[in-house]
């Protein structure tokens, strides 16, 4: 990407802060994990920046790091990444009231492939197994989920839950980047003709 996808522009701000406002309409509390190289920007209240312990760790040491975060009272968080600009408030509402009694609540898209990174986790069912597998030097969330109970949510489920896949997108190459942008500004220009 030539920089910290955390800090590509999305509509006129870092890609991490309009995540980090979708989130906001619905968590109490956010925490945002970074790299220890990187020197937290401005934070509004509610948001609380913890670094990595160690440098491209993986999500699974990222989740570690939110969790020891965590007041005591919180039951359930959602996990996502800062490169995941299509989530929606809805998305996230929904996952929280399905999870049940799972530890876990994880989309699935039409290419048959889950998406730790946008899901719900039950606290106190995954603190115990995030810090072994942490030790044994794992990196994966996949591992994770294999260790515990999950409620996978299939793409034939999407529809009656007001889904739509392309809330799962997440940006991983330059040319993913352009074309969610491209996107982006047309539907950020529809959004305009319809305010006016």
């Amino acid at each position: 990407m030539g920089q910290p996808k955390a800090f590509l522009d999305w509509q006129g701000q870092p890609l991490w802060r309009h995540v980090a406002g979708v989130l906001r309409n619905c968590v109490d509390l956010l925490i945002v994990v970074g790299a220890r190289t990187t020197v937290p920007p401005p934070l509004d209240a509610g948001i609380e920046w913890v670094s990595d312990r160690d440098d491209f760790a993986g999500p699974l040491a990222g989740l570690e790091r939110g969790l020891e975060a965590l007041p005591l009272s919180v039951t359930s968080v959602f996990l996502t990444g800062c490169d995941t600009p299509f989530i929606s408030t809805h998305l996230i509402q929904s996952l929280f009231a399905n999870r049940g009694q799972f530890a876990a609540i994880v989309p699935v898209d039409e290419n048959d492939r889950a998406h730790p990174l946008c899901a719900v986790y039950g606290v106190e069912a995954i603190r115990p197994v995030v810090r072994p597998l942490r030790q044994e030097g794992e990196r994966r969330m996949m591992r994770l989920l294999s260790a515990v109970s999950v409620k996978w949510i299939k793409p034939e489920d999407f529809p009656a839950l007001g889904w739509t896949a392309e809330q799962l997108r997440n940006l991983n190459t330059p040319e993913q980047y352009a074309d969610a942008m491209q996107g982006s500004q047309k539907s950020f220009h529809q959004e305009d003709l319809m305010e006016s």
